[in-house]
């Protein structure tokens, strides 16, 4: 058996853990993030041509609590990056929450609405995008280059944390790790991989890496990693940008 720390801040659901278990993994949940709505936001005015993007189900029930009822939205467009989080706030928030991609990043899904935006009428003004403060600036970005015709204003809704928690056991499985029975790590995101750095630190990281799989969720992942240290490498990264393919991709290239 395999272990694998399951890093992400949301933990699998059964039918993936069973599949991953029946590849050969013991699974461990460490989150190394812990995500939290705030209960303060800076008010939203609503108006039309105003649609919404939603990055992950955090960020969209962090932002619902701070939104009027569904039926007032109807008149509003509601996007996601990925057809996993469409599918659950369309389902627990009775709202249309339409997918730009199958399991993509943001920045795949901004570049495919810049070719269906003017389908939609009355027109899209505005893209309002559900952030933690980690993430200032980046959406903005993404919208200069792909919908430089669009406002994009990023809100504050939630927060990430390091959890400080999971600390020693990470170190703890860290330590053990050896090149007869290394271990397996998966990397959600770019803020995942800073907050396993926080609570193991790089050396430590950088002296076990023959002992260590980095699992990435995708190229964002990726490139946190590269460009943090010259010595540790991604094991591989994942098709598809979500938990799904990160679970395919455990599978598939298993040694």
């Amino acid at each position: 058996m395999t272990r694998l720390l399951w890093t992400a801040s949301r933990s699998l659901n059964k039918k993936q853990l069973v599949r991953l278990e029946q590849a050969g993994y013991q699974v461990d949940w460490l989150p190394v993030i812990q995500l939290e709505p705030l209960s303060q936001v800076n008010p939203l005015k609503l108006q039309q041509g105003d649609a919404f993007f939603f990055v992950s189900r955090m960020a969209g029930q962090a932002a619902f609590k701070h939104l009027p009822p569904s039926d007032t939205l109807s008149q509003h467009n509601f996007f996601s990056s990925s057809q996993q989080t469409g599918r659950y706030l369309s389902q627990n928030y009775s709202v249309d929450c339409q997918a730009l991609t199958q399991g993509g990043t943001s920045q795949e899904a901004f570049k495919h609405f810049q070719k269906i935006k003017d389908h939609y009428q009355p027109r899209i003004e505005r893209f309002i995008v559900p952030i933690s403060p980690q993430s200032q600036g980046k959406y903005q970005a993404l919208g200069q280059t792909y919908l430089s015709d669009i406002s994009i204003q990023e809100w504050i809704v939630y927060q990430k944390q390091v959890n400080w928690k999971v600390g020693q056991s990470l170190q703890a499985a860290i330590s053990q790790a050896n090149q007869a029975a290394p271990l397996a790590i998966t990397i959600a995101s770019a803020s995942a991989w800073q907050a396993l750095v926080d609570l193991v630190s790089l050396p430590v990281i950088e002296q076990k890496r023959s002992a260590i799989q980095l699992w990435t969720i995708g190229p964002l992942a990726s490139q946190a990693i590269l460009k943090s240290s010259s010595q540790v490498k991604p094991y591989h990264e994942a098709n598809q940008s979500n938990f799904a393919g990160l679970v395919d991709s455990l599978i598939e290239y298993k040694i």
